[in-house]
């Protein structure tokens, strides 16, 4: 599946913080906010259409406190404000994403990433006690 092409950059329509990005489905629901146990689903690929990444096909979700540092910081900028069932769509600059060196042999040096990502679940923050 190719999200994107070299020709196709029209869809980059809003930043959230340094990323461009596009929301594709709103889903429902509060939006994720700094404490919230989020749940997502990725694909990932050069520009050019290589997928580097896709934890949808492999069915593997993965889960983490959003702002708890337990993800890249591009990572936790595009699930900020997406709600459940949300799909985003974002490009990475190579400084965003792997920088100069790439993580070869998977990226790369200085590529880059267009991430399709979906929000599979919300679990708000609890309030304290």
């Amino acid at each position: 599946m190719v999200l994107a092409t070299a020709v196709s950059w029209a869809w980059l329509v809003a930043q959230v913080g340094p990323i461009t990005s596009q929301e594709i489905v709103a889903g429902s629901g509060p939006a994720a906010q700094a404490g919230d146990v989020v749940t997502v689903q990725i694909v990932a690929q050069t520009t050019d259409g290589r997928v580097l990444a896709d934890t949808r096909r492999r069915g593997l979700a993965f889960t983490f406190l959003l702002g708890g540092g337990e993800v890249e910081p591009w990572m936790e900028a595009a699930v900020r404000g997406v709600r459940s069932g949300g799909v985003r769509r974002f490009l990475l600059s190579p400084e965003e994403a792997y920088g100069e060196d790439g993580l070869p042999p998977i990226v790369p040096p200085r590529t880059r990433l267009v991430v399709s990502l979906t929000v599979v679940s919300i679990r708000p923050k609890q309030p304290d006690r």
